[in-house]
């Protein structure tokens, strides 16, 4: 059964997650068609197609040049018009690595952060381009760094699946989750300097029961873990 969309918005299949690649494959104006369903080919193909829906925003706002209210070693604050947010000081993004052990493991990482105040469980993740003498790696190079920092394990292959907004409200940031494959363990992990980071190798087969376990005791899940987790279960034939 294919996917059932309500009147009064336009949808375009795209062939890929990534902007400059937009090529739409098919349009349903559902203003004018009242009830769509999108042929079975497309919903089997997550990972290649994805839904926009293209409604009759206004244009973006007129705003004045974005002040600087605030510099500190890792961030800026900044305020255009009369919104405020934060950007990452040196860094060019984000990556976000979804690893699978030969033994189908999910890689995880659990550690205090001071802001929530809390322990949390998430996806291998780090900055990339912000520390002295990687400045100019490229994101894929990035995402195997610090998966390497933080669990231990470097990848033969490192495959973009999707960059979105880390926060869209508060920062600048921009994410890109890379599926890491190919996998050997070449070191212990645990993260640089003041990380204190615990590595876990968490049965895909039982994952799920797993989160909850932990949610309830108390553990921040992440919700980016079940975006890798998505993708996992969505692989091509």
């Amino acid at each position: 059964m294919g996917i059932i969309f309500k009147p009064g918005r336009k949808f375009f299949c795209t062939k890929t997650y990534w902007p400059e690649d937009y090529k739409p494959v098919a349009s349903f104006d559902l203003a004018t068609e009242p009830s769509v369903e999108m042929p079975q080919r497309f919903a089997k193909s997550p990972l290649k197609l994805t839904l926009s829906a293209m409604s009759n925003h206004p244009p973006p706002p007129q705003l004045p040049p974005p002040v600087t209210l605030h510099s500190s070693t890792f961030l800026n604050l900044i305020r255009e018009g009369h919104w405020e947010y934060v950007e990452r000081v040196g860094a060019t993004g984000a990556a976000l690595i979804l690893a699978l052990t030969a033994e189908d493991k999910v890689l995880l990482v659990e550690q205090y952060r001071i802001p929530v105040h809390a322990f949390t469980l998430e996806l291998p993740a780090g900055i990339i381009g912000d520390e002295s003498g990687h400045e100019d790696e490229s994101h894929a190079s990035a995402a195997n760094r610090e998966l390497m920092e933080e669990t231990g394990y470097s990848a033969e292959h490192m495959t973009p699946l999707c960059t979105g907004a880390a926060c869209s409200g508060i920062t600048t940031e921009r994410v890109t989750l890379f599926q890491a494959t190919g996998l050997r363990r070449v070191g212990t992990g645990g993260g640089v300097g003041s990380e204190n980071i615990l590595v876990h190798e968490v049965p895909v087969k039982s994952i799920n029961a797993w989160l909850k376990k932990r949610s309830r005791e108390g553990v921040l899940i992440d919700p980016k873990v079940y975006t890798g987790l998505y993708f996992l279960n969505h692989q091509e034939d």
